[in-house]
Order: C-alpha cells, then structure tokens, then sequence
C-alpha cells in the first residue's frame, strides 16, 4: 500500500494505514463491486465539488484503502470502511487522524458525515458506530 503523508507523524500515519488495511475486504469481489458503485455515487453527491483528479483518489482509498494523492481527514474517516463501535474507535484512534483532525471529527462528524454521504446505506451505521465508539 503506498501512503502519502497527511500529517506532522508520517510513521504513525503509515503504520496506521497498515494496522487497518483489513478493514478493505479486497478479496471479496462481491464487497469491491459494491464499494466501486457506492465510489460512484459519492463522487455524484458528496464529493461532487472535487475535481475528476481528486475524486478518483478519495475512491481509491474509498474501495481498497490505497493512498495515491492528499485526502483530508474528515474524509479519511468517513470512508474507512469500519464495521463496529469498536472498530470506529481504533481507526479513531489509529494515528490516521492527528489530534486536531480528532477535535475536528467530534465537533462535526455527526452532522457532516450524512450530508457527504448522502444516500450511502452504511452511512446511518457508521453514526451509530462513531457515536457508540467514540463519543
């Protein structure tokens, strides 16, 4: 996986990066089939105003977690595919977020997340997830 550096700790953000790679099912061709058409339609709604440039980036990440240009931290976290309040909690608190990135998400995850992830049938799941996890 190659990562890009998002924060002041490039190590801690790499080894981040590694420790959640599990979350993206890439063998499973069923769940990347899924995750390319639902890529798709953040690109339409949420993420609409992104450049062709910077959506394909957030939909690489999106479908296999795979950093090939900057993606702001809000978004990192929002399409980590996480699948629990506990999960939600460790990528939280994997160092894929720096602190005030942290700050940030606790102040607006909430309220944000469904705006940019309008339409997303997880979407609903990862409130309850974060607002189980973290808050």
């Amino acid at each position: 996986m190659k990562t890009v550096d998002f924060s002041a700790n490039k190590i801690g953000t790499a080894k981040a990066a590694q420790q959640l790679a599990h979350l993206w099912r890439s063998g499973d061709s069923a769940w990347v089939a899924e995750r390319k058409a639902q890529g798709r339609l953040l690109s339409e709604n949420g993420y609409a105003d992104n450049s062709v440039k910077d959506n394909k980036i957030y939909l690489r990440y999106f479908v296999s977690g795979e950093y090939t240009g900057f993606i702001d931290e809000f978004s990192r976290y929002l399409l980590t595919p996480y699948d629990s309040a506990e999960t939600a909690r460790a990528v939280f608190e994997s160092g894929l977020i720096s602190r005030s990135g942290r700050e940030d998400l606790l102040s607006s995850y909430v309220f944000l997340a469904p705006v940019f992830a309008q339409g997303m049938p997880w979407i609903r799941r990862h409130v309850k997830y974060f607002v189980e996890g973290v808050l």
